[in-house]
């Protein structure tokens, strides 16, 4: 037995080694398996542990009792984990500072997207004397520490003053901040992607492409529509990417254009060959069908599922793929959300923590004093525990948030492709093992979906 990624030390510390007994052991619900050439990897999900069972190679079962692999039949291993999961939230500090902040420049977009989850929203844009207070409380609440800010709208470059002036104003503050941003890419210059670069100090940005150009164009559905939005956001990705932006290409996969996709995977690497600092990754678009069974049928949804990871595999195989390395620490929430270090601002100068309810759950404004908590408790609830959590290798990795349309809902095919995700990481990690000097480090951050979302 070869340990390729140690145990979580804080979780090891709640749970100290396991004591062998005379009983029958099984393997507990919480290793996950890959198949490697040289025999199979075990990651436990619950202590943080991946271990390599050699072929060949009796299996070391006072090692893996020790280390929880092996646990007794009887074990109620869903009850040991939550009992875990528990102490573990009673013994982590709350963050002193506000490090991530998601800044609305505009609720307003030069897209039409038919299925953006604005719509409907009210059109509101950030004024220079919000931008300016926006750029105060950061200064005020980082706590001295560098800030990582994110763009979002709305399209963010439909107000890039506002950018300008909150960058500007951390600079001559010595606030040391990065930047990233969500967008569609169409209103991109070269001054702009200068200035990016230089004040921004952007280092990526996401964008969603829905197909191909007659595709994506009508998806997109741009109000200019004098613009050929699709080559016009491929010119701006090179731009990007030559002002050693990074660009991380979304593709929104439903039962309709799932094939045209594929098309697109192709065209892009014809585009971009060879582009390190590209990464392409599909995701599914209104996963909340798979609890109406009236809108698609299980058989639907699992050939989409399977185009889904038809496209991942083909995407990894034209290199494009991020690789990921396994998560060294217990999960302990969802996203910003529930990290006690994030805000979102609104265009007026609400302050929230999800950038997905905007004027929704509001924690207070720019301007006023402290934090209103029963809104901050309402972000942090959590699902109830259904059936399948008894089961499933995922659950101590697993939260799922009330306010939260993406982690809200639990079905088998989301399960099937987050621990297929999982298996990646495990290869990606094992491929560390073997030649650390070609891997970056290994993933500490507190997001559990970043690439799904």
């Amino acid at each position: 037995m070869q340990t390729i990624v140690p145990a979580s030390g804080i979780v090891m510390k709640v749970l100290g080694p396991q004591k062998k007994q005379n009983t029958a052991y099984r393997f507990m619900t919480f290793c996950v398996r890959r198949r490697v050439p040289e025999g199979e990897l075990v990651f436990h999900t619950l202590t943080r542990q991946m271990i390599l069972l050699e072929d060949g190679q009796p299996r070391p079962e006072d090692a893996l009792i020790a280390a929880w692999f092996l646990v007794p039949e009887g074990c109620d291993d869903k009850k040991l984990a939550a009992q875990v999961r528990s102490v573990l939230q009673v013994m982590k500090q709350k963050p002193e500072h506000i490090r991530k902040y998601t800044i609305y420049t505009t609720s307003d977009c030069n897209a039409r997207c038919f299925y953006c989850f604005e719509r409907g929203w009210k059109r509101t844009y950030m004024t220079q004397q919000t931008a300016r207070r926006t750029a105060a409380f950061i200064a005020e609440h980082c706590g001295g520490k560098p800030v990582i800010l994110a763009w979002f709208g709305g399209e963010p470059m439909m107000n890039p003053a506002a950018i300008d002036t909150i960058c500007s104003a951390l600079r001559d503050a010595g606030v040391e901040y990065s930047s990233i941003m969500t967008s569609n890419l169409s209103l991109f210059t070269p001054e702009l992607a200068q200035r990016a670069a230089e004040l921004w100090n952007l280092k990526g940005a996401q964008v969603t492409l829905d197909g191909t150009r007659e595709v994506y164009n009508r998806a997109k559905a741009y109000v200019d529509k004098t613009m050929d939005g699709y080559m016009r956001v491929l010119e701006n990705i090179r731009l990007l990417l030559r002002a050693g932006i990074g660009v991380s290409i979304r593709l929104n996969m439903d039962r309709y254009n799932a094939d045209d996709l594929f098309a697109l995977v192709e065209e892009l690497a014809v585009q971009f060959p060879g582009e390190k600092e590209l990464v392409i990754y599909p995701a599914l678009l209104f996963e909340d069908v798979e609890n109406n069974p009236k809108t698609r049928s299980f058989a639907e949804r699992e050939a989409l599922y399977e185009r889904l990871f038809a496209l991942r595999d083909r995407i990894s195989a034209l290199g494009y793929a991020k690789k990921i390395r396994l998560r060294r620490n217990p999960v302990l929430n969802m996203c910003k959300a529930d990290c006690g270090e994030a805000v979102t601002v609104t265009p007026e100068g609400g302050l929230g923590l999800c950038e997905h309810c905007l004027d929704q759950n509001l924690i207070g404004r720019l301007g006023e004093p402290g934090f209103d908590k029963t809104a901050e408790a309402v972000c942090s609830e959590r699902m109830p525990e259904i059936p399948a959590c008894a089961q499933c290798p995922l659950y101590p990795q697993c939260i799922r948030l009330k306010i939260c349309d993406i982690s809200r809902n639990c079905w088998p095919g989301s399960r099937e492709l987050t621990i297929r995700m999982l298996r990646e990481n495990m290869a990606t990690e094992y491929d560390a093992w073997l030649h650390p000097a070609a891997h970056d480090a290994p993933d500490e951050s507190e997001t559990v979906l970043e690439e799904i979302t």
